[in-house]
C-alpha cells in the first residue's frame, strides 16, 4: 500500500507538472511578438532626442534612441492597452497608451522642456532657466506627493520640516490660525520677515487685513491653497534673490506651481480624510486646596479652603475635520485640462474655533502652434472660519491670556442671570470661558487667482 501511494504521489506530480507547461504554453501562445519603432523629437524645435528611455510599463521591454531619435523595441505582448513611457533628462516624461493587434507599431513621440524639475535647473525672475550652479542661490524643492502625504490642511502647514533652513512656526491653535515662515531669520524688528509668495508666475499677497484684532490670532492667506493642487514648490533662500525678484524678495520667494493637465485619457482622483485634532499636552495648573485670605494684603498669611477648577477643560476639546478632493484631468496632443473641487470642514482644539475652505480649479492648456503653448488657470475660493481671540500683552480680551491670568479657585461658570464672573481680579483679563462662549469673530473670504501665459 505504501509503494501504491508512492507511485500515485509520482504520477500525480507529472500529470500537474503537464497540466502547468500546456497552460504556460496556452498563455505563451496569446502573445504575438512585435516591433515598436518611431521617432523622439523635441518639442517646438523639433530636433531629434538622442539618449531617450523609452519603455513599455509593468514589462521589461525597452530600448533608446540613437543619435537620429529613432528608437525600436522587439516585445512579447498580448493583445490589449499597454502604456509606452519616454523619459529624458531635462523633458517631461511622455506616457502614451498604445493598442497591440499583433501587428508592428509605428509611435513618433514629441518631449517638451521641463525645466522646473530639473535639479540642475530652476526658473528664476529673468523667464528662463538657469543652473543652480551658476544661480548662486540656495534652492529647494517639495514635490507633491511630500505635500499632501502628512495630513496638512494648508501649504505653509505642508512646508515644515521640509526645506532645510526654513522655520516655520504656526502662531495659534486655530484652525486657521497664522503660521509665519522665515527663511533667513527675522531682518527686521517692525517690519515683515516673510518671504515674496508666486503661484504661477503671478505674485500674490499672504496678509490678512481684520477689522477686529484677534490677539496673536491673524490668518495667512496661504490657507485658500489647497495642497492637493500644486504640483511642487521651489524656494530660493538665497540674498540674490532680491536682485532677481526685487526688494520684496529680500527675504527669500516660495515659488507654487498648481497642476496641469496631462495628455491621455481622462484620469480622476477622489480622495477623503478624516482628522482629528486634540490638545498634545495640558500645562501644569495650581492644584493646592488653598488660597490666601486676602490676596492683596502680604501681611495676612490666613488661607482659606478652596476648590481648584482646571480651566483648560473650559477651552480645549476634541476636534473633528473632514475633507473630501476630486480632480480630473487628461486631453490629447493639442489640449490639456486639469480640473479640481474640494470641500474642508476642519474643528479646531479651541472650542467653537473651525475653519472651512471650499474650492474649485481650471487650467487649461492649448498648443496654437509649434512654438507657442497657451496656457489659463481659474482658481476660485471660499475660506469661512469661526475664531476666538488668544489675547496679549496688549489685548485684554482673550482666551489663552485670560486663562493665564485667571485665579482657578474662582468658578469661571455664569451665575443663573447669565452673567460670567470675573477669574481675574488682580489684572484686567476676559474670563477664558467666556471669551470661548460668548465672543462671535468669523472671517469669510472669496479669492479668485487667475493666470494666463
Amino acid at each position: 500500500m505504501k509503494t501504491f501511494q508512492t507511485v500515485r504521489g509520482k504520477l500525480s506530480g507529472q500529470i500537474l507538472l503537464w497540466v502547468l507547461l500546456a497552460m504556460s504554453t496556452t498563455v505563451y501562445g496569446q502573445q504575438s511578438p512585435i516591433t515598436i519603432s518611431g521617432t523622439i523629437t523635441e518639442s517646438g524645435s523639433g530636433m531629434p532626442v538622442a539618449g531617450a528611455s523609452v519603455f513599455i510599463e509593468n514589462t521589461s521591454f525597452g530600448a533608446v534612441s540613437d543619435f537620429d531619435g529613432n528608437y525600436s523595441l522587439n516585445a512579447q505582448l498580448e493583445n490589449k492597452d499597454y502604456t509606452l513611457i519616454a523619459s529624458y533628462l531635462g523633458f517631461t516624461t511622455q506616457r502614451i497608451t498604445i493598442s497591440i493587434t499583433g501587428d508592428d507599431l509605428e509611435k513618433d513621440i514629441v518631449l517638451a522642456e521641463d525645466l522646473l524639475s530639473l535639479d540642475e535647473v530652476v526658473v528664476t525672475g529673468t523667464g528662463t532657466g538657469a543652473n543652480r550652479r551658476s544661480l548662486g542661490n540656495a534652492v529647494a524643492s517639495v514635490k507633491s506627493k511630500d505635500l499632501t502625504n502628512n495630513g496638512a490642511t494648508q501649504v505653509d502647514q505642508a512646508i515644515a520640516g521640509k526645506v532645510s533652513g526654513a522655520l516655520v512656526q504656526q502662531n495659534s491653535g486655530d484652525p486657521a490660525g497664522g503660521i509665519s515662515i522665515r527663511l533667513r531669520g527675522a531682518s527686521t524688528i517692525s517690519g515683515s520677515s516673510d518671504p515674496l509668495y508666486i503661484v504661477d508666475g503671478i505674485i500674490i499677497s499672504n496678509s490678512s487685513n481684520e477689522l477686529i484684532d484677534l490677539g496673536g490670532n491673524s490668518q495667512n492667506r496661504l490657507a485658500d491653497l489647497n495642497p492637493n493642487d500644486i504640483d511642487k514648490i521651489e524656494i530660493i533662500k538665497g540674498a540674490a534673490a532680491a536682485a532677481i525678484y526685487g526688494s520684496r524678495a529680500s527675504n527669500g520667494v516660495v515659488q507654487i506651481f498648481t497642476k496641469k493637465g496631462k495628455s491621455g485619457e481622462p484620469k480622476f482622483t477622489f480622495m477623503t480624510n478624516v482628522r482629528l485634532n486634540e490638545l498634545r499636552k495640558k500645562i501644569d495648573y495650581n492644584t493646592v486646596p488653598l488660597a490666601w485670605e486676602v490676596a492683596t494684603d502680604r501681611n495676612n498669611l490666613a488661607t482659606v479652603e478652596v476648590e481648584r477648577y482646571d480651566l483648560q477643560d473650559a477651552i480645549f476639546d476634541t476636534g473633528f475635520g473632514l475633507e473630501n478632493y476630486f480632480s480630473v484631468n487628461g486631453g490629447n496632443e493639442k489640449t490639456s485640462y486639469f480640473l479640481s473641487a474640494s470641500h474642508l470642514d476642519n474643528e479646531g482644539i479651541v472650542q467653537n474655533t473651525d475653519f472651512k475652505r471650499y474650492g474649485f480649479k481650471a487650467n487649461l492648456t492649448q498648443k496654437a502652434f509649434d512654438w507657442l503653448d497657451i496656457t489659463g488657470g481659474f482658481n476660485y475660493v471660499r475660506s469661512i472660519s469661526n475664531d476666538v481671540p488668544n489675547g496679549g500683552i496688549n489685548s485684554a480680551y482673550g482666551a489663552i491670556t485670560g486663562f493665564l491670568f485667571s485665579d482657578n479657585s474662582i468658578d469661571p461658570t455664569p451665575d443663573e442671570s447669565g452673567v460670567y464672573p470675573v477669574t481675574s481680579p488682580l489684572v484686567a483679563r476676559t474670563n477664558p470661558m467666556e471669551a470661548v462662549d460668548r465672543f462671535d469673530f468669523n472671517q469669510k473670504t472669496n479669492r479668485v487667482i487667475t493666470s494666463i501665459a
